[in-house]
């Protein structure tokens, strides 16, 4: 995900283009939101105790706890067999809400952002037809 916000600014830098999509922005932003919940949510309680190590004068914290790590492949083996297919995707594209369906509230910030893309769109002559 870091990785994905220098690669961003790396291409603003090579296509001299000061204006990307405003959605690459706010999914940077989320991104890096879901970082800091993680972060913060799930942040080790582990105690490290003193200790007294010899040539030191005073106890050092020990960083030598045990923790029990996930299997990172397991995860990805996971994501991969749960992800939604490219061709999900574009159904996606091409669903209409159904008659009667709750539409929940977007809000205002969300609202400014979907005006800003339309701009956005309308400005680099890009069009997007999803019907």
């Amino acid at each position: 995900m870091i990785g994905e916000v220098r690669f961003r600014r790396l291409l603003m830098h090579l296509t001299r283009r000061k204006e990307l999509n405003p959605e690459y922005w706010v999914h940077q932003k989320h991104c890096l939101d879901i970082l800091r919940q993680e972060l913060m949510c799930t942040g080790s309680l582990n105690l490290y105790r003193l200790i007294w190590q010899e040539h030191q004068e005073r106890p050092i914290p020990d960083f030598t706890i045990h923790r029990q790590c996930r299997r990172w492949d397991d995860i990805l083996d996971w994501q991969e067999k749960h992800q939604i297919s490219y061709e999900d995707t574009i159904r996606l594209d091409h669903m209409r809400k159904p008659e009667g369906e709750y539409a929940y509230p977007m809000p205002p910030a969300g609202l400014k952002l979907v005006e800003e893309v339309d701009a956005w769109y309308k400005k680099f002559g890009i069009i997007e037809d999803i019907s």
